[in-house]
């Protein structure tokens, strides 16, 4: 296990790598659960941070046809404040460098395969707290990060939408509501994913910052107006956050966690 995430998907007779984990641990975890990782049919990036894009390049090694899909805005750099240092945090250029026939960028919502599709997300809530503590570079400047490269991915399934986030920087209710706005009328029977709420200090997953309560308990809450029938969720989330929403949530939660395999 390792601070990160990768999803494998399967739907409609094709598997998506969703994000590729800290490091070599995804590739190494595929390999131990018997993932055939060369057959893998596309490839999603979240967000252009190293603890989801690590092991990308491995995959790009072992795979030569899946195209890896993203906002143009992830291959810039991104950097991230703990205490008083700022630190790298953007994902490997030498990937855009070595492979950039590989990369295609998101600009709408697009159908990468039969059913599965990918979107920017529309900010009409506040992003979470803990996600203002993140850098961008816009023009030679350090600047806020403002989450432009950060998308969603839903997938259409027996008559209901699943929809998918790596950390939730954006906030889960913006993504949500812009898989409704991009979806009118479709059903959201599950939310997969981190919503950070929780982020590690100084490298260390045991010492972490904490997103308010109330913060979590909302966004829980909203959740639950809207319908949605299952949650999985784990990361960023953390230890914390699972609590938090399960008492809102009830048995709807289900927490992720390395070599996990479900259904929706």
């Amino acid at each position: 296990t390792g601070n990160g995430l990768s999803l494998l998907i399967t739907t409609g007779g094709k598997r998506i790598l969703y994000d590729a984990g800290l490091k070599d641990k995804a590739v190494k975890n595929a390999k131990a659960l018997g993932v055939d990782l060369p057959q893998i049919d596309a490839a999603v990036v979240s967000h252009g941070h190293f603890d989801h894009t690590g092991g990308l390049m491995q995959f790009l090694q072992v795979n030569a046809k899946a195209p890896v899909y993203l906002m143009k805005a992830a291959l810039d750099p991104h950097f991230a404040r703990v205490l008083f240092m700022r630190g790298n945090i953007g994902m490997d250029a030498a990937i855009a460098q070595r492979y950039p026939e590989r990369l295609k960028f998101v600009e709408g919502r697009t159908e990468i395969l039969p059913g599965v599709f990918l979107a920017p997300i529309r900010q009409a809530f506040p992003v979470p707290s803990l996600s203002r503590s993140f850098i961008a570079m816009e023009g030679g400047r350090a600047v806020p990060d403002a989450w432009k490269h950060e998308l969603l991915m839903a997938v259409r399934e027996n008559g209901k939408l699943t929809v998918i986030t790596g950390c939730g920087h954006n906030g889960i209710q913006n993504i949500v509501s812009s898989a409704k706005e991009a979806f009118p009328g479709e059903k959201i029977g599950a939310v997969i994913g981190g919503f950070h709420f929780t982020m590690p200090l100084g490298g260390s997953t045991v010492t972490v910052k904490k997103a308010p309560r109330a913060e979590v308990e909302e966004a829980s809450r909203w959740l639950d107006a809207q319908g949605v029938e299952k949650v999985y969720t784990g990361h960023c989330t953390g230890d914390y956050g699972v609590d938090v929403m399960r008492s809102v949530l009830k048995d709807r939660l289900g927490r992720l966690y390395t070599g996990l395999k479900f259904s929706v």
